[in-house]
């Protein structure tokens, strides 16, 4: 297990790298803050409101996803507001 957290800046793209052997399960957390927070997990770069991405709100402030499994596992997240965010790999 691997995890990892940041304040996100507004309108920047954040990446949390984490290095979790065999990982096929990854949890991204609001931690605290307005969000909504914007994500990908294939590598691309997100966009505040874009297509394409996973989301996080207030009222739905974690999401899990089952992935291949890999050792790496990159999470690139981008909000219009300053949030603290985390993630999990296991």
């Amino acid at each position: 297990m691997d995890s990892e957290f940041a304040t996100l800046v507004a309108d920047t793209v954040t990446t949390l790298t984490l290095a979790a052997p065999n990982a096929d399960t990854i949890v991204v957390h609001m931690v605290s803050g307005t969000g909504p927070v914007y994500y990908t997990l294939d590598g691309s770069t997100p966009t505040v409101a874009g297509d394409a991405t996973f989301v996080l709100y207030a009222a739905l402030p974690a999401r899990a996803h089952v992935e291949a499994t890999t050792d790496t596992q990159v999470i690139k997240l981008i909000s219009a507001s300053a949030d603290l965010v985390g993630a999990e790999a296991f």
